[in-house]
């Protein structure tokens, strides 16, 4: 299999062959295709968000449907304080 570098002439190239995700969910730095596990490893250290390394390119993994209820319930159990509040 030849390198992403290779094949990908464009972003629209990339992205197609990334699945079609959003371009905001891909990391310039390091440039896509030559992204190693160091550098996803550093990046996991550095930010608060979870990424995954793809045929050397580091995208940012999206929030699921459940993922997102437990951090609305989550949001709202710990903000919601106040007697007026209609959390359960």
């Amino acid at each position: 299999m030849s390198s992403i570098a290779e094949e990908t002439l464009t972003i629209a190239d990339l992205l197609a062959r990334l699945g079609d995700i959003a371009p905001r969910r891909i990391r310039l730095h390091p440039a896509p295709g030559v992204a190693v596990e160091h550098d996803l490893l550093d990046l996991h250290l550095r930010e608060r968000r979870l990424y995954e390394l793809v045929e050397g390119v580091l995208v940012e993994k999206a929030m699921g449907f459940k993922e997102s209820i437990i951090a609305c319930t989550l949001f709202q159990t710990f903000t919601c304080r106040s007697p007026n509040c209609s959390a359960p």
